[in-house]
């Protein structure tokens, strides 16, 4: 029985990762079966969230897969990780927990560093989300300028700062507190406090502000964010 029949009459639970892709690619390249394909992707990344998170062209450098078709297979997993963890039209960000999750959504499975922003206003509520920039395996590129000009474009009242650590490990380095100061101070010369700043491990993260690396409480008691 073919994986679309399979599907059909068996339902989701039948069918396996590389035949699922394999249904979303629907045709090979006229060497290799589309299951085929499947297969390799999977071979090469390891799995579907690696997939789902993978940049565009790391999909396109795979045989059988061109331009088209990593758009059609990354906009089919984006959507499953949207209908795991979906977006409602108001968010509010009342806290660590509640960041997490957002910048999970976007930074889990990456394999080299980015740096995400999560723009809040006077209410806690969530204003926009963006991807500021991205690095390598070793190191996110961080120019606190663009930070802060896309948060006074968005009328943000403060900022809430990610980035991963491909390693898996969220533990701070000497870098990463040295260049979360140099955020914390320009957002004070225009008073638009970086509420926090998050390292995303695999499955955890680390928050500066919970542990009191990211500047005294005291400084930032107005700050909505924190519970």
């Amino acid at each position: 029985m073919r994986p679309r029949e399979r599907y059909l009459n068996l339902g989701p639970e039948s069918i396996t990762d590389p035949e699922l892709l394999a249904l979303i690619i629907n045709t090979g390249d006229g060497r290799r079966s589309a299951i085929e394909i499947g297969a390799q992707l999977l071979e090469s990344f390891g799995d579907l969230n690696t997939i789902a998170g993978a940049p565009l062209q790391a999909l396109m450098s795979q045989p059988g897969v061109g331009p088209a078709r990593a758009v059609q297979i990354h906009a089919a997993l984006q959507a499953g990780r949207r209908a795991v963890a979906p977006v409602s039209h108001t968010r509010f960000v009342t806290g660590p927990e509640a960041a997490y999750q957002l910048f999970a959504q976007r930074m889990t499975g990456l394999d080299v560093e980015e740096l995400h922003a999560l723009f809040v206003g006077r209410r806690c509520e969530l204003l926009c989300a963006e991807r500021i920039s991205r690095g390598s395996a070793a190191f996110t590129i961080v120019d606190p300028r663009q930070v802060f000009r896309r948060a006074l474009v968005a009328g943000a009242s403060s900022v809430i700062l990610a980035h991963n650590h491909p390693s898996g490990d969220p533990t701070p380095s000497q870098e990463d507190l040295s260049i979360t100061q140099r955020l914390r101070d320009a957002g004070a010369a225009l008073a638009l406090p970086l509420a926090d700043h998050l390292i995303i491990g695999a499955g955890t993260f680390v928050s500066l502000r919970e542990r009191g690396l990211l500047l005294p409480v005291a400084d930032y008691a107005m700050v909505p964010m924190v519970a």
